[in-house]
């Protein structure tokens, strides 16, 4: 499981590439167990925080697509929660959060 900060965003993302991972770290987070499908590419799910910023967990196989396609979801709703529309500016701040991820994602 990777933590990865969204400076300069609020909220955190935790990656993993294990689906089981993911499982055991949403049922410990959210207190119940997931009711998704089972052998999925990747997912991402909001963890939501009362009156904090939401993390998000994203699940995704070994693909770079299919992590590019979960972190762009999770760009997204973090957009949402602060007010910024992502086609703003050519869509450059979405380009760049989505780039910062994917680079940290490999790390």
């Amino acid at each position: 499981m990777k933590q990865i900060l969204l400076t300069p965003y609020p909220g955190r993302l935790f990656l993993t590439r294990d689906l089981d991972e993911f499982r055991r770290f949403y049922k410990k987070r959210c207190g119940f167990a997931w009711a998704g499908t089972g052998d999925c590419f990747g997912t991402t799910v909001t963890l939501e925080q009362h009156g904090h910023a939401p993390d998000y967990l994203v699940y995704s196989r070994a693909a770079p697509s299919t992590l590019a396609h979960e972190l762009g979801h999770t760009v997204l709703n973090v957009f949402k929660n602060v007010g910024i529309d992502p086609r703003d500016g050519s869509g450059e701040a979405f380009c760049y959060t989505l780039s910062h991820l994917m680079e940290e994602a490999k790390k």
